[in-house]
């Protein structure tokens, strides 16, 4: 959401749950996951490193994700897109 002229930017492969709400100058890093109801705004540059599991409100980082985890939310990513390609044609 924009906030300020600034909106959220996010890299690859992040996991942002649907109820999460990023607001402003809010920087995601790979790999991330954004779980629900989380709300993170950016007033100044806010940065989530990669490999970060964020939660709670204000969001922030409570630790970093297991590569097994991170693989996980991948692969969950790829079946969610294929469900919804199908459901779209």
């Amino acid at each position: 959401m924009k906030f300020r002229e600034k909106e959220p930017k996010i890299g690859a492969d992040v996991f942002v749950a649907e109820t999460a709400q990023l607001i402003g100058d809010v920087r995601i890093g790979n790999n991330a996951s954004v779980w629900y109801g989380v709300v993170v705004i950016g007033n100044r540059v806010t940065k989530i490193p990669p490999h970060s599991l964020v939660a709670g409100v204000p969001g922030e980082v409570k630790r970093e994700l297991k590569e097994e985890e991170v693989k996980s939310i991948r692969e969950l990513a790829v079946k969610y897109s294929k469900y919804a390609m199908e459901y779209l044609t």
